[in-house]
């Protein structure tokens, strides 16, 4: 890149790691880049700094997630000619513990509840339409605000490290299905289309719990940007090292200068007021629970109006707390009210007429 010498001088001034690779080996690699890896490869192949996924990738931008080293990085990647331009984003520091603080709402949530249903039940003694209307809007906003503090104690027990993991096997194939047909039950958008493309009965050793929470929020942001006769198409291929989970839609699409800045949590101009939809906690999730799983997310767009691809990998070597055997299939009411919950900011208030128990 003797050309480009103007352009790594200005690397060099950056303080984010940046790092060039051309033909399978790392060509540059400013300060911060060095800093980061703890050491000088300039001249060294790729893979001795990232993993297989960063530079196999054919797309010419994408953004996913590695570790270097020990430490987990969003890395943006650019193509210029035949040099990958790689500029990594080290995880942020660990959010403070606010369970109290926390303890405290979701006290204040049953208050919310026990009000609902005591409504609920005037509105139907006195056949009142315009009460009970009422009582599904405040059902509704109860999820919504549930689903905001369940993101936040998520994402804080990811960074501290204590969130509880417990990896079982169970059939995946079973699993995405019946959350999607779960969702278009209660979705009513007859346009929408949601499709599952995977064979039948593909087992993996996982947290189940964590792997449909990362999924219901793949499929809430593609359903956000889609729009009424949008298509959304989920796939399960597993390989010999991973379970590849796919979520591709047409919809909106992300604006290049979005990018960089996916997985951040609580962007700039988003309060807490739409912490649910477009604040960054969604993908800040998918992408710890992926890291739980030893695997990976890669989020390519295909430019504004034209859809987005996020590609997660779960490795298929996490070792399973218990004997192997199949994992007791989730409860369909249980799953009914998570489906409420995590998608609380697209259900219409209809589903929310009466509010199940947790």
């Amino acid at each position: 890149m003797a050309d480009n010498s103007i352009y790594l001088r200005a690397f060099a001034l950056v303080a984010q790691p940046v790092i060039v690779i051309k033909n399978d080996c790392i060509e540059y690699m400013n300060p911060a880049a060095v800093k980061l890896a703890n050491r000088e490869l300039t001249g060294s192949h790729v893979s001795r700094l990232f993993p297989s996924h960063v530079v196999n990738i054919q797309a010419e931008s994408f953004v996913t997630t590695a570790f270097i080293g020990t430490k987990s990085c969003v890395v943006n990647v650019s193509s210029k000619g035949k040099s990958k331009i790689c500029v990594l984003s080290p995880k942020d520091s660990p959010a403070p513990d606010n369970s109290m603080i926390f303890a405290r709402l979701r006290s204040s949530l049953s208050n919310i509840r026990f009000a609902s249903g005591c409504i609920a039940i005037c509105g139907e003694n006195n056949n009142d339409e315009r009460l009970l209307g009422y009582v599904s809007s405040l059902n509704r906003s109860y999820n919504s605000i549930k689903r905001t503090i369940d993101n936040m104690s998520t994402l804080g027990m990811l960074d501290r490290g204590e969130l509880p993991f417990s990896p079982e096997p169970f059939d995946v194939t079973a699993a995405c299905a019946a959350i999607i047909d779960t969702l278009k039950f209660s979705l009513k958008r007859d346009g929408l289309e949601i499709s599952l493309h995977a064979e039948d009965r593909i087992r993996i050793v996982a947290d189940r719990r964590l792997f449909e929470q990362l999924l219901m929020n793949l499929l809430a942001n593609s359903i956000e940007h889609c729009d009424e006769n949008g298509r959304i198409n989920v796939s399960l291929l597993r390989t010999d090292k991973h379970l590849v989970l796919g979520v591709n839609d047409d919809g909106g699409g992300i604006s290049a200068d979005m990018m960089p800045g996916i997985f951040q949590r609580y962007r700039e101009n988003q309060g807490l007021s739409s912490a649910d939809c477009g604040s960054g906690m969604g993908l800040a999730i998918v992408r710890g629970i992926a890291e739980l799983h030893d695997g990976a997310v890669i989020i390519e767009s295909r430019g504004e109006g034209k859809g987005t691809s996020v590609r997660v990998m779960f490795s298929c070597e996490i070792a399973s707390g218990s004997q192997f055997s199949d994992a007791s299939p989730e409860d369909n009411s249980q799953l009914f009210q998570t489906v409420l919950t995590e998608f609380s900011h697209i259900l219409p208030d209809s589903c929310y007429s009466n509010l199940s128990d947790d």
